[in-house]
């Protein structure tokens, strides 16, 4: 994914507002899906004084797991058709 990131940030190059703008909505993207997938999963990171604590059942850390592979699935493919369209 990183690298996708790094080719379409090239292809923004021309235009920094628009490639400050595409990242900063990645990093939104990766946030957001963070939060959803803990949401959905029952999996939850807590930080407390520096140490993290994980909340669940016994299955939600695999259901946080599958989530996010579908999550960056999705955006790997999503990533693809820009680049595609910015070679067209």
């Amino acid at each position: 994914m990183s690298n996708l990131i790094n080719r379409l940030g090239e292809k923004y190059d021309r235009i920094p507002e628009e490639q400050n703008t595409f990242l900063q909505l990645q990093a939104e993207w990766e946030d957001f899906v963070i939060r959803e997938c803990e949401f959905r999963s029952g999996y939850i990171v807590i930080e407390t004084d520096g140490v993290f604590h994980y909340q669940g059942g016994s299955m939600a850390l695999t259901n946080y797991n599958e989530c996010l592979v579908g999550k960056y699935e999705d955006r790997l493919r999503e990533l693809q058709i820009q680049l595609y369209e910015f070679s067209i």
